[in-house]
């Protein structure tokens, strides 16, 4: 068996895999969607970023694994998640960490939204070009006093950042995966908008239903930005997830790497031995 970790991400080796030397071929990982190859067999996945019938959107067959379909390991030199910053601060912060280039106007829209819902806050986010980001922000009306717009950073200093915000806002419809589970392991509730175009739009949606954070899923537009302002106007929850974040992660199927790895090895064995009955026929 073959496994692809970068699909249609720089530096994927699809190129390998379409001449297809292994017999039995799978995507998984780093990329949220079907390879397209028809020599791709499987995609590895779950039934929250996957639910029944998101067949119709890959060539590959789904190989949906009993919980998440990713398994986390925190980063060993993680800080502390210290204190809700708006205790102190007097404002809300929002945080939003994902790669920008996932960000479009209608998403850009709702954070303009719940900024004008709440006087005072902010929303701190990450850029590789901060001049395209305040141009973006410009075009949706939202002054720049409202924004802290930062160059993107080395991987210490972005996880010290979380430690500014109060709640992280997730991207749509490409949903962020890695960045979501800093922000969940620095004790920050991450407010996500499930789509119905799996597994992009859904991966928020799974990463949250395994920690038994459903409150923080939107099914629509309207619901993204009720759920932020309430959560900004709700600082004992906050302080809550704040403080317990960090062990409801350990205790969760998410960074059992024991028991993910039992799950990932047995829907291997059990395509071999699909794929061994199809060539014994």
């Amino acid at each position: 068996i073959l496994v692809d970790l970068a699909g249609h991400t720089a530096g994927g080796r699809l190129g390998i895999f379409a001449r297809r030397p292994a017999p039995l071929q799978m995507t998984w990982l780093g990329y949220l969607n079907s390879s397209g190859l028809a020599q791709m067999d499987y995609r590895i996945s779950d039934a929250l970023a996957d639910p029944p019938g998101a067949e119709r959107y890959h060539t590959e067959k789904l190989l949906r694994l009993p919980h998440a379909a990713w398994c986390y390991r925190p980063p060993a030199d993680a800080p502390e998640p210290g204190e809700v910053p708006s205790a102190a601060s007097g404002r809300v912060t929002f945080g939003a960490f994902n790669n920008f280039a996932k960000t479009t106007p209608e998403m850009l829209a709702l954070w303009a939204r719940i900024l004008a819902a709440l006087p005072g806050s902010r929303l701190l986010v990450l850029a590789k070009d901060t001049g395209v980001a305040q141009r973006a922000f410009a075009a949706q009306g939202v002054a720049a006093e409202r924004l802290d717009i930062r160059p993107t950073c080395s991987f210490g200093e972005y996880l010290a950042l979380h430690r500014e915000v109060d709640i992280v806002l997730d991207s749509y419809p490409y949903n962020g995966a890695t960045t979501t589970c800093h922000a969940l392991w620095m004790g920050i509730p991450v407010v996500s908008l499930s789509g119905t175009y799996p597994p992009a739009s859904r991966s928020g949606a799974s990463l949250l239903a395994t920690l038994g954070l459903d409150e923080l899923c939107a099914a629509t537009p309207d619901d993204y930005v009720a759920i932020a302002v309430r959560l900004a106007q709700d600082v004992e929850r906050r302080r809550e997830l704040r403080k317990n974040l960090r062990e409801q992660m350990r205790r969760s199927p998410l960074a059992d790497a024991a028991r993910f790895t039992a799950a990932l090895e047995a829907a291997y064995r059990s395509a071999w031995e699909t794929y061994r009955r199809s060539i014994s026929t």
